[in-house]
């Protein structure tokens, strides 16, 4: 059920938001609550900046968003859930970590070079 939110949330955000002033974004991830009642919809947009923006505008439009999201699955779910947005910050997350794993590298790189002076110097004496 997830995937298919995803999808057509995807639809709607290309086709029949741009109204609202929605550029380049997507959903990246939807989580749903096991009682069904709540949709966490996970927002990705480009450029970056642009994904505060967007999750606003979602949020304020929230009720139309859901009547646009509940056309489309209308032969599909029984009752739509609440429709929550939020910013996706996954992408930020792993350069974070990435540029976490490049410096801790770069100290072993050090470290390493460290050793080989100290232990040449040693045999030179």
């Amino acid at each position: 059920m997830s995937r298919m939110l995803q999808k057509e949330m995807d639809i709607l955000l290309q086709r029949d938001l741009k109204a609202l002033g929605i550029g380049m974004a997507s959903v990246t991830v939807v989580r749903i609550t096991p009682d069904l009642s709540i949709a966490r919809f996970y927002i990705s947009a480009f450029p970056d900046a642009e994904m505060p923006k967007i999750v606003a505008l979602l949020t304020e439009n929230q009720w139309e968003v859901k009547r646009l999201l509940a056309e489309r699955v209308r032969n599909e779910l029984r009752k739509m859930p609440e429709l929550l947005f939020f910013v996706d910050d996954s992408i930020e997350y792993a350069k974070k970590v990435d540029a976490l794993f490049e410096k801790l590298k770069k100290s072993e790189d050090e470290l390493k070079v460290n050793r080989e002076e100290s232990s040449s110097e040693e045999a030179d004496q």
